[in-house]
C-alpha cells in the first residue's frame, strides 16, 4: 500500500534587517521582517520571518519561518512553514510543513503536513501527514500517516490507512486497519510505562498486550512482543509476512 501526500516545502526568500518585538497584544499582516520577539497574545497573518519567539497563545496564517520557530503556549495555526519548530504547549494545524525537527510539547491534533523528525509529548491526533521519523509519548490516533523511516511510540496506538517503516511501540492495545509496517516490535511495558499508560486511561493488564490487525493490514517483517505474551487477533485479509515471536495469533 503506498500513500501520496502533496507537501509544500520552506520556500527560501530574503528579509530586511529589522525585527519585531512587542509585549502585550500584537497583530502582524502582510509584512516581512527579520524576526518576531513577543510576549503576550500574538496574531500573524501573511508575515515572512528569519525567527519566531512567542511566549503566550499563538495564531497564524500564511507563516513562513526560515529558521526557527519556538513558542511557549498554546498555538492555532493554518499555512506554516518552519525550519525547525518547538512548541510548549497545545497545538492545533492544518497545512504546516517542518523542514527539519519538530517537538511538541502538549496534545497535537491537525491534518496536511510534513515534518522532518517529528517529536511529541502528548497525545497525537492528526491526519494526512508525512514524516521521516516519528517519536511519541502519548496515546496515539492517527489516519493517512506515512512514516518513511523510524516509529518509536509509548502509548496506545491507533493507525487508519497508514505506511510505517520499523516500529518499536510500548502499549497495551495496537490496531492496525488498512495499515502497512515493515517490522513491529512491541516492548514489554516497564512498572513506570505502565503507570504512564493508566494516567492516560488505560488500565489493563500489561500481561494482555494486544495487536489488532483489520482491513487489508501488513507486517512485511516480523512481530516480536518482548513480553513473550502478546495476542494478535487477524482479520480475514491481513497478513504477517514474517515470523511472529512471544505471541499467539487467533484468526477473527
Amino acid at each position: 500500500m503506498k500513500k501520496s501526500l502533496l507537501i509544500a516545502l520552506p520556500l527560501l526568500f530574503s528579509v530586511p534587517a529589522y525585527g519585531e518585538f512587542s509585549m502585550g497584544d500584537t497583530n502582524l499582516s502582510n509584512v516581512t521582517v527579520k524576526n518576531v520577539n513577543t510576549l503576550g497574545i500574538a496574531t500573524l497573518s501573511k508575515v515572512k520571518t528569519e525567527e519566531v519567539s512567542v511566549t503566550g497563545p499563538l495564531t497564524f496564517k500564511d507563516l513562513s519561518v526560515v529558521h526557527d520557530g519556538t513558542i511557549t503556549g498554546p498555538v492555532k495555526g493554518i499555512n506554516g512553514q518552519f525550519e525547525n519548530l518547538t512548541i510548549t504547549g497545545p497545538f492545533t494545524f492544518e497545512g504546516v510543513s517542518v523542514h527539519k525537527d519538530a517537538t511538541l510539547t502538549g496534545p497535537v491534533s491537525g491534518s496536511k503536513g510534513y515534518f522532518g523528525d517529528l517529536t511529541v509529548s502528548g497525545p497525537l491526533n492528526v491526519t494526512e501527514i508525512l514524516c521521516q521519523n516519528l517519536t511519541v509519548t502519548g496515546p496515539v490516533d492517527v489516519t493517512k500517516l506515512a512514516v518513511r523511516d523510524k516509529t518509536v511510540a509509548v502509548g496506545n496506538f491507533t493507525a487508519n490507512d497508514s505506511d510505517f517503516g520499523d516500529m518499536t511501540l510500548t502499549a497495551n492495545k495496537i490496531l492496525f486497519n488498512e495499515t502497512t509496517a515493515h517490522t513491529l516490535l512491541i516492548k514489554k511495558n516497564s512498572d513506570v510505562e505502565s503507570s504512564f499508560l493508566s494516567w492516560f486511561g488505560d488500565n489493563s493488564d500489561e500481561n494482555a498486550q494486544e495487536l489488532r490487525l483489520t482491513n487489508k493490514s501488513i507486517i512485511e517483517g516480523n512481530v516480536t512482543f518482548e513480553s513473550g505474551k502478546g495476542k494478535i487477533f487477524l482479520e480475514e485479509g491481513s497478513k504477517i509476512k514474517g515470523e511472529v515471536q512471544g505471541g499467539v495469533v487467533q484468526n477473527i
